[in-house]
């Protein structure tokens, strides 16, 4: 990074591209390769699986499992297929080099998971709001299906408004609501 700032390229490191990195100023990892959380129960479910993901990878480091280590372009194509295609597409699986459908990938990503997310009680909550956000659809979703119904943003702001004020109702893994 001190390299690129001395060169101009960039003016500083918060100018870097980057999906997981170490942070600068705390003893924290930051990550941003997620979709914008418009609902607190999003944000709880993102914060939940990225530390369940961050004790894991620790975890597997730890025994001498390291993690595969997929080709930079395999990555940028599955990083582009999820943006493009979303939770109702297929996407690719870096780790078996395949096309899954979406819902597909998830379960195995939440299977994946389960030991830290069960170590830490937190199985339950963040496998509901999972399930609720792959029944409710991403927030980008929404906010697409929101302007395609009026044609209006202004639409779609009330919807976010709407949606961060407003907690969803619990989804159990069975699909049944329970308030």
């Amino acid at each position: 990074m001190a390299s690129l700032v001395e060169v101009g390229a960039i003016q500083d490191a918060t100018h870097i591209w980057w999906d997981v990195r170490p942070s600068a100023k705390y003893p924290t990892i930051e990550f941003r390769v997620t979709d914008v959380a418009t609902t607190v129960d999003e944000a709880v479910m993102l914060a939940g699986l990225t530390r369940a993901l961050a004790r894991t990878c620790h975890a597997e480091a730890l025994v001498g499992d390291p993690a595969p280590v997929p080709r930079p372009e395999l990555l940028r194509a599955a990083r582009w297929r999820a943006v493009r295609h979303g939770l109702g597409g297929e996407l690719i699986d870096v780790t078996t080099q395949q096309l899954v459908p979406a819902p597909l990938l998830v379960e195995r990503f939440l299977t994946h998971l389960r030991p830290a997310l069960e170590e830490h009680q937190e199985w339950d909550e963040v496998a509901d709001l999972v399930d609720a956000t792959m029944t409710r659809g991403p927030g980008a979703e929404r906010q697409r299906a929101a302007y395609a119904r009026t044609g209006r943003f202004e639409d779609v702001v009330d919807q976010v408004v709407a949606e961060t004020a407003t907690p969803w109702p619990q989804v159990s893994r069975l699909g049944t609501n329970r308030m």
